[in-house]
């Protein structure tokens, strides 16, 4: 039979499009406000599933697909509590930068403030962590890499090496690479051309980050400093070349950028504590264990599920 067509978000009732290089909207997908309820969350997700079903549009079925697609990504960060944080912080940054409105960072101290070992997620891609692959940095979601949850994040965790000489000078190395009180291990290293002068050089060139054994303090030393625009977030500048900080590149990169551009350029990055990996895993991976250690053949007992500490610490 024929059904009614779903009637569009408010975005697009307006005939307003998200800019190519904006943000998603998943609030506007969702047909819901910012500060949205949880449970009205769930109750717009299912609403929307429904309404968008491929098997309800058969004359529609690619744009229902495509309407799914979008819900279920939606859902998939805003039914999430630390990916809906990461995302709003994203948002209130994004809109803090157009506004050039800077937060007072004086008293963040990056030492004190910086997890000892942590997960790089660059600001406004909540599902994406710089991750090591042999000497390559490489920038990736789940979805990209295509591996279980231990593959993935065993590969996301970096640590800092602190140095005495300046204040928040620091070196960026992989987690299973460092020795508890030594500076060695696999280290960020940027090939940045030219010399750098007492005052910083100015390089137009971007510089390719790798992972390398050795520490030569021009190219592998950084200063943590404080993001201006979102709280919890960093950014690693060169300490031998003022101005020049890491950066995400869309769409799976990190560099040195030679000239930071505000467009595409990410430098900005949320320090992700290791402890929390945990919380961006499915919910079929959070169960999938419990049910494992608590099932007896083909079943297992609800409540020994809920009692279940990681479950509790998931859900």
């Amino acid at each position: 039979g024929n059904f009614p067509k779903p009637a569009r978000d408010a975005r697009e009732a307006d005939g307003e499009d998200s800019s190519p290089d904006g943000p998603p909207d998943y609030y506007g997908v969702l047909q819901l406000t910012k500060g949205a309820a949880e449970e009205a969350i769930k109750k717009a997700y299912r609403k929307l599933v429904l309404l968008w079903h491929p098997d309800k549009h058969p004359v529609d079925r690619e744009e229902a697909d495509e309407k799914i697609r979008q819900i279920n990504a939606a859902y998939e960060t805003l039914g999430n509590p630390v990916k809906r944080e990461g995302y709003n912080q994203m948002l209130e940054a994004i809109e803090r930068k157009k506004r050039n409105l800077r937060l007072d960072t004086t008293f963040i101290q990056p030492r004190m403030s910086i997890p000892k070992e942590f997960m790089l997620c660059p600001l406004g891609h909540p599902d994406k962590f710089v991750r090591a692959e042999g000497s390559e940095l490489k920038v990736q979601s789940r979805d990209d890499a295509r591996m279980s949850f231990s593959e993935f994040f065993s590969k996301a965790k970096f640590t800092l090496w602190w140095l005495p000489e300046v204040n928040n000078m620091c070196r960026l190395r992989t987690a299973e690479s460092a020795i508890a009180g030594n500076a060695g291990g696999m280290m960020l290293n940027f090939l940045m051309e030219g010399a750098p002068t007492a005052g910083g050089q100015l390089c137009t060139k971007d510089a390719t980050c790798v992972l390398r054994a050795n520490e030569d303090p021009r190219y592998s030393n950084l200063i943590a400093v404080a993001s201006p625009f979102s709280p919890g977030a960093f950014r690693f500048e060169g300490a031998f070349w003022p101005g020049h900080y890491l950066s995400f590149r869309a769409p799976g990169s990190v560099c040195m950028a030679g000239l930071v551009d505000e467009v595409k350029d990410i430098v900005d990055f949320y320090l992700v504590d290791y402890a929390a990996a945990y919380k961006t895993m499915t919910v079929t991976e959070a169960l999938l264990g419990p049910v494992r250690s608590h099932g007896a053949g083909d079943w297992v007992k609800l409540s020994d599920l809920r009692a279940d500490l990681g479950v509790r610490n998931f859900f």
